[in-house]
């Protein structure tokens, strides 16, 4: 009954100020995990003036901050004011005890942190400064700055209004040995390049150095190509390698897909999940698959016909033998790609049998050869 109660209010998108504050009280005690997620839903349709002492009262219920739902709709009626009442939801922050509160630092500070640096503009920028000041702790801080970073993930930080860069920079230095990949993000110049020498460093932690290659690679820094590059061509950990081949696409640089087309045989086509990334990452962009395809094709051209014959279980493939030019080196493919073309050419996705080769790989590869062609 509560619960079609404060439907109903909600729906009506007003209520007086007696039933405001009786929703208030609603939001402080009651127990029923429905009737206060219908409590956000109503608050988001009222005005302001009576949706924000409900969605405040609901933010300091820490037991809500492990419901599926709770801390979402929680976020979805705050969003709602981002913008529009700016100044009332900073206020929220300007107490000390709100800081300790568990849904109010991701689904608050960090959440409007966020959102007001990807809506971007100097009212929204200036809100983020004034967020960060709030902040006493260096872990309320990192919430803060953390929103900031992931707003502009997977691109470079714009520049920023001095009195918020010159806070954000001051934390960075303080944590550089600390979160140095966070650093990264908001586009600290040391720690670019401080990052740059760990992913270079063999005696580094993979994870370590796995998590830095992600970080450099989503600000879009082509001076981390070299290293990766590197890491492509050594015998490296499994996981750095899908590290680096998950980015690789980012950067439109030749020498990577002939970097590990050139080593597929010797480094990535032994482990299914290794193989299955680096195939990925060669259909990701259209030149990449052109690429891979001729090496197939050229591989085919240069196997036996009983060699093809035995591996598909058909007919030995006709076709004429292209001789490499001078200087030109071995193709270093699994033997089993060699019947991939004439896999294509006959639309079949069965796999060959002596060699084992995964039946998504044809597939995989057909889709890269088709989008060449267009």
């Amino acid at each position: 009954m509560r619960r079609w109660v404060v439907r109903c209010l909600g729906d009506r998108g007003e209520v007086s100020t007696l039933v405001a504050s009786a929703l208030k009280d609603l939001a402080v005690g009651e127990k029923h995990p429905e009737v206060r997620t219908q409590l956000l839903c109503s608050a988001k349709r009222l005005p302001a003036e009576e949706s924000l002492p409900i969605v405040r009262s609901m933010m300091e219920r820490d037991e809500d901050a492990a419901d599926k739902r709770i801390p979402l709709l929680l976020w979805w009626a705050i969003e709602a004011r981002a913008e529009t009442s700016r100044e009332a939801l900073l206020a929220w922050f300007a107490d000390p005890k709100a800081w300790e509160l568990k849904l109010a630092g991701k689904f608050g500070a960090q959440n409007l942190a966020k959102r007001w640096a990807m809506a971007g503009g100097k009212e929204n920028l200036d809100a983020c400064a004034k967020l960060l000041a709030l902040a006493k702790r260096n872990q309320d801080r990192a919430l803060v700055i953390e929103g900031i970073a992931a707003a502009f993930e997977g691109g470079r930080m714009p520049e920023l209004p001095p009195a918020l860069a010159g806070a954000m920079d001051e934390y960075m230095k303080s944590q550089m040995d600390g979160d140095l990949a966070l650093a990264v993000k908001t586009g600290n110049a040391d720690a670019v390049k401080k990052a740059l020498a760990i992913v270079a460093d063999k005696k580094a932690s993979s994870q370590k150095r796995a998590a830095l290659l992600q970080a450099l690679a989503e600000t879009g820094s082509k001076q981390v190509v070299p290293a990766l590059i590197d890491i492509l061509k050594s015998a490296s950990e499994t996981g750095l390698k899908k590290a680096a081949l998950a980015v690789a696409g980012r950067f439109d640089d030749p020498k990577i897909p002939q970097t590990v087309i050139a080593g597929y045989e010797s480094r990535f086509a032994g482990d299914a999940s290794l193989r299955d990334a680096t195939h990925r990452m060669l259909v990701g962009r259209v030149e990449w698959a052109r690429l891979f395809m001729d090496e197939v094709a050229l591989a085919a051209r240069e196997r036996e016909g009983e060699q093809c014959s035995e591996a598909c279980g058909d007919e030995p493939h006709q076709g004429p033998h292209r001789r490499r030019r001078p200087g030109e080196g071995k193709t270093d493919l699994h033997p089993a790609l060699c019947c991939l073309p004439h896999v294509v050419r006959r639309g079949r996705e069965t796999q060959p049998r002596s060699h084992g080769l995964r039946a998504q790989q044809p597939r995989l590869l057909a889709a890269g050869h088709a989008r060449s062609e267009h």
